[in-house]
């Protein structure tokens, strides 16, 4: 149990970095704090779970703050992010391998998606739908992740309106 103490601890200062990275992100994206449904989910489980299990070993954890530590400049903070919630879980929780995606989950993901995959999901849309469009008569032409229409530009997923 004292060894237990003293890994989540070393953890807690090891991963401060994380912790901060994670607050920032939450009060700084309206989107980025679903993710903390996702930790209430998994407390939920673990609060109404009646199961009992033999206390998970600590090589894991261990390895993953020695990992987080030597790769920490590295890796982008995401990355950091998701070896330092994995550590702190297989430190203290005994759940089964379903639980460790809620605690993936609820990681600020949105707007790195949005930043990875918006222009090309929007380019694929722009591409795709043209044609359709044509076929109902409309004289649409696809610019890049816009649809021409008389030129007019039509944007694909615009940006809000602040």
């Amino acid at each position: 149990m004292m060894s237990r103490i003293l890994i989540i601890s070393i953890q807690l200062l090891a991963f401060w970095p994380v912790w901060q990275w994670y607050i920032v992100r939450l009060m700084s994206s309206p989107e980025d704090r679903w993710g903390l449904l996702a930790v209430g989910t998994l407390v939920l489980y673990l609060l109404s779970s009646k199961r009992t299990a033999p206390a998970p070993s600590l090589l894991l954890p261990t390895l993953l703050t020695l990992l987080y530590a030597v790769s920490y400049p590295f890796m982008p903070p995401l990355l950091r992010a998701a070896i330092a919630l994995i550590a702190v879980g297989s430190t203290f929780l005994r759940v089964p391998l379903g639980a460790w995606g809620l605690l993936l989950l609820s990681l600020p993901l949105i707007p790195s998606l949005q930043f990875y995959l918006g222009y090309p999901l929007r380019l694929i849309v722009a591409s795709v739908a043209a044609p359709f469009i044509r076929l109902s008569g409309f004289a649409v032409v696809h610019e890049g992740v816009y649809l021409n229409w008389h030129n007019y530009p039509i944007l694909i997923s615009p940006p809000p309106q602040k």
